[in-house]
């Protein structure tokens, strides 16, 4: 769980807290002395309610951080392209795992992007050898 915290500032010291934790197993008492950036990270994180006290917390809390990034911009792109006309927002797809949902829709997404280059030059064909008037339907 995070409290109220500077991501950038916490991902900083979390990989220092990681090189300490791998090279000597903890955080020494002088090192939090001169470094209270360690007790601010400790105070701002708790995995299943106890304080980080490994490098392998520190990791999973620097990678939790990048998933929220990466939810948050996700969140935009989809919020900005498809929930400003008339798609559930990003949010509402999935209350837990947003991305999930949002990757099955990639395919149709391709599709509707690709749909000039690969489909229309068919369609054109196709309304050719019907022999209809591809100008009136499809006005320049």
């Amino acid at each position: 769980m995070l409290r109220d915290a500077d991501y950038t500032e916490l991902r900083g010291v979390l990989m220092k807290m990681e090189e300490c934790y791998r090279a000597d197993g903890k955080i020494g008492w002088f090192k939090r002395l001169r470094d209270k950036s360690y007790d601010r990270a400790e105070d701002w994180v708790t995995i299943n309610g106890a304080k980080i006290s490994s490098a392998e917390d520190c990791r999973l809390v620097v990678n939790m951080l990048s998933l929220r990034e990466k939810r948050e911009a996700c969140g935009r792109y989809w919020d900005d392209l498809l929930a400003a006309h008339g798609v559930e927002s990003f949010w509402q797809l999935d209350p837990k795992e947003p991305e999930r949902v949002a990757q099955g829709a990639v395919a149709s997404i391709r599709r509707y992007l690709d749909w000039y280059d690969k489909e229309y030059a068919l369609l054109v064909n196709l309304m050719e050898k019907a022999r209809l008037p591809i100008d009136q339907i499809f006005p320049v």
